[in-house]
């Protein structure tokens, strides 16, 4: 471009039209050029020569300290700091402090991933509530006030089951999740695993109070029953079943009351 306008006599305005910018660039790249020639072509910093009003690096530490060692907010260490909250924002964002969850822990622990050595050796089940959808679909096929009449139809509660081992999977759809359900449904996939050669020995389960286990025949039972409480969230083994793949009614938007039955792997 600036070739066009200093060799070959281009005007300015030709040049800016041929590269489809500002006169006023091809007006500065060609004077930067003939000041300094190549060299003046290169990127240059933004960066301004002089920052008066930046914050002094002792009051951005002391940010950085509050943040680490109180875990408070922008307002709250605004607050003590006289700072806006903007500028401790942009603070803790550019020392990578912007997430509590990352790198200031009190007590940080590595994540343990296992994974069980025989199969059955673990089975973890879990329940998933879900609204159920109306004949001809809700509002996510025909969007938001344009679904037709209301219609009752309650929920659908997805029983999964997955071995920790070979990820052999087992989940049935259920108008419940009543203690009786959850226990067929148990006895049905240790039923299942049993004819693949995976011989159930202990279960994790964040529904333990509807799986009774003393119901099944003795034939079905897990062979190693081990009954364990802990409060919410401890430990975090956010059971693997969350793995599974969604439901395809979920995303068809169709025919959700009809009985789908046992989902087969």
């Amino acid at each position: 471009m600036v070739k066009l306008v200093t060799d070959q006599g281009w005007p300015v305005a030709a040049a800016a039209e041929r590269y489809q910018v500002d006169p006023k660039g091809v007006r500065k790249w060609r004077d930067r050029y003939l000041a300094e020639g190549p060299d003046g072509l290169l990127d240059r910093s933004s960066r301004p020569r002089r920052s008066p009003a930046r914050t002094p690096a002792q009051t951005a530490a002391e940010v950085r300290r509050l943040r680490v060692g109180y875990r408070w907010g922008p307002a709250r260490i605004g607050y003590q700091t006289g700072l806006a909250a903007s500028t401790v924002h942009r603070i803790i964002t550019d020392a990578g402090l912007g997430r509590l969850d990352q790198g200031d822990r009190a007590a940080p622990l590595p994540v343990v991933r296992y994974q069980r050595e025989r199969p059955g050796e673990l089975v973890h089940i879990d329940i998933k509530k879900l609204a159920g959808i109306p004949d001809g679909g809700g509002w996510h096929a025909h969007g938001r006030g344009r679904a037709g009449p209301s219609q009752r139809v309650g929920y659908r509660y997805i029983h999964s089951a997955l071995d920790d081992r070979t990820r052999a999977w087992h989940a049935e759809i259920h108008g419940d999740e009543t203690a009786a359900t959850a226990a067929g449904f148990l006895e049905r996939t240790v039923r299942r695993f049993n004819r693949a050669g995976i011989h159930t020995e202990r279960v994790l389960t964040d529904n333990g109070p509807r799986l009774q286990v003393g119901a099944m025949g003795s034939d079905l039972r897990p062979s190693r029953r081990q009954t364990q409480t802990h409060p919410p969230y401890r430990p975090q083994t956010n059971g693997k079943i969350k793995a599974l793949p969604p439901h395809p009614a979920r995303g068809m938007g169709l025919y959700p009351a009809l009985d789908l039955g046992t989902t087969t792997p």
